[in-house]
């Protein structure tokens, strides 16, 4: 996705340089939260300002809000009938097979000494035997500190180059916070909102607390809404990540599939707010520092130790979601196909959802 806003953005308007890309995702990759949504609203934010950011925002999220409110009332509407069942037997694998192929280009370019494939080691491990959303932060702090142990190197000192900042900085966070207040006040006011409350805690908690982009998510949020708060099956938030991938934008819009499930619209609508939300504002307020934490060295080391974590979380998930399909040739045959296709010829994933699919309608 970042891959595409840089081609439009650089090569095609001419809008800003590649140098500016480039230094919004190294600063977005030291934040929580999805990077390709963070470096999104970074974008608008230099094009036009707090306004700019907020038509970004909006723009790369809304049509995939929308489409997964479709398909989220579709699937909880038909979904229990045998063609659909079918159909997601296919496509299960498959996207076990997508994940799988990330985890593996993750690993061969960001793990390349034997203390990160050992971190990577340690944090799948943790998440595959133990449950639950606060293992996930222990992990990744786990790591962060072995990262800094391993990793540091000191850096020069750059010159502090003061920017004026302007009111929107301070403003945005204030209100972000302010939000949250509300959240937890909301069970005294008696409004009748509490599983929108609960979904908008969920889901701007672990957009605060987690790093490495939207895959990692997947095994986090599974933790979380199928094992901790019991919001749905495996089963279904296995089908709900594959009809995400059905979608244009981040992955993450899956979020909105849970909220559909536990509260309707206006769940879907706090899913999506509170886990885009906040990291936008923090990645608004980093922005204004960029110089300075793009060259942190401890910052740097401390994301070396982080990453390999994540890529360990995430080869964690492809089982999470492979053990949900059915247990036959044809899963296992789906799940090298797309393994495969996507390592050599890394097509739209899409597409392979939809050749899963029909296999899928075929076969089961």
């Amino acid at each position: 996705m970042v891959a595409s806003i840089k081609k439009e953005i650089c090569d095609r308007r001419k809008w800003m340089n590649d140098d500016v890309i480039l230094d919004l995702i190294a600063v977005g990759n030291l934040l929580p939260g999805p990077l390709a949504t963070n470096v999104v609203f970074a974008i608008g934010k230099i094009l036009g300002g707090f306004r700019g950011a907020l038509a970004a925002l909006i723009g790369v999220c809304l049509p995939s809000f929308v489409l997964m409110c479709a398909l989220s009332w579709a699937y909880f509407t038909y979904g229990s009938s045998p063609a659909v069942t079918a159909v997601m037997n296919g496509i299960i694998p498959c996207v076990a097979g997508v994940i799988a192929s990330v985890a593996w280009t993750l690993l061969r370019k960001n793990v390349t000494v034997w203390q990160q494939y050992l971190i990577a080691v340690f944090g799948g491990a943790a998440l595959f035997f133990w449950k639950g959303f606060f293992l996930t932060l222990i992990v990744v702090a786990a790591a962060a500190l072995l990262g800094r142990l391993f990793f540091y190197k000191e850096k020069p000192k750059i010159p502090n180059v003061h920017k004026r900042a302007g009111i929107s900085l301070w403003l945005l966070p204030a209100v972000t916070v302010l939000v949250f207040v509300i959240l937890f006040l909301i069970p005294q006011l008696n409004l009748g909102w509490e599983e929108v409350r609960k979904v908008a805690i969920t889901f701007g908690t672990m957009s605060l607390t987690l790093f490495g982009g939207g895959y990692v998510f997947v095994p986090a949020m599974e933790n979380v809404v199928v094992h901790q708060l019991q919001w749905m099956t495996t089963r279904e938030f296995t089908e709900g990540i594959a009809l995400g991938h059905v979608t244009p934008g981040p992955i993450m819009v899956s979020c909105v599939f849970v909220g559909w499930k536990v509260a309707g619209l206006k769940g879907a609508i706090a899913a999506i707010v509170m886990l885009f939300g906040p990291p936008a504002v923090l990645m608004y307020v980093a922005h204004h520092f960029l110089e300075r934490i793009k060259t942190n060295a401890t910052a740097e080391a401390m994301f070396k130790g982080v990453r390999p974590a994540v890529i360990g979380m995430i080869a964690v998930s492809v089982w999470v979601v492979f053990s949900s399909a059915p247990i036959s040739v044809m899963s296992v045959v789906v799940f090298a196909v797309t393994f495969a296709l996507t390592l050599w010829k890394n097509p739209e994933p899409v597409l392979l959802i939809i050749g899963s699919a029909l296999a899928g309608w075929m076969f089961f």
